[in-house]
């Protein structure tokens, strides 16, 4: 069975991709950050269950992979990568920095460098498959 790999799904348009995805019965592995507050599953757990809510519907959960689009490998693992390797064909980008004005690094660091980071990944895992949303 072949995955999807999101990034962004938390994000403004993510959230909307992932939900419509699972609706649609595609599998779906996703590139989350964790927060100070949060880990990445809580993460991807509290928006599932917003739509949820929402829509009085149950939603099937992603694969959650703890990772950073801003961090070589993205922030993965060894074991991480392979199942990547092995189960995800194409991805998905939607990751960014809405940010307007520049906030340290942001938003270069995200769009630019994190775009980087994870073509050179695709190309290292040969994932050939390459949806870009850009803002």
């Amino acid at each position: 069975m072949s995955h999807y790999l999101l990034t962004g799904a938390t994000g403004l348009l993510g959230r909307y991709l992932l939900r419509d995805l699972l609706l649609r019965d595609h599998s779906v592995a996703v590139v989350v950050r964790p927060t100070r507050y949060e880990s990445a599953a809580t993460r991807i757990d509290n928006l599932l269950a917003h739509w949820e809510n929402q829509w009085q519907r149950w939603l099937p959960r992603p694969v959650i992979l703890a990772g950073d689009i801003n961090q070589p490998d993205l922030g993965l693992d060894r074991t991480q990568r392979r199942w990547i390797e092995r189960n995800c064909q194409r991805v998905l980008h939607s990751a960014a920095s809405l940010a307007f004005q520049q906030e340290g690094e942001e938003p270069w660091r995200t769009n630019v460098e994190g775009l980087k980071n994870l073509l050179s990944f695709c190309e290292e895992h040969a994932l050939r498959d390459f949806l870009h949303i850009s803002s």
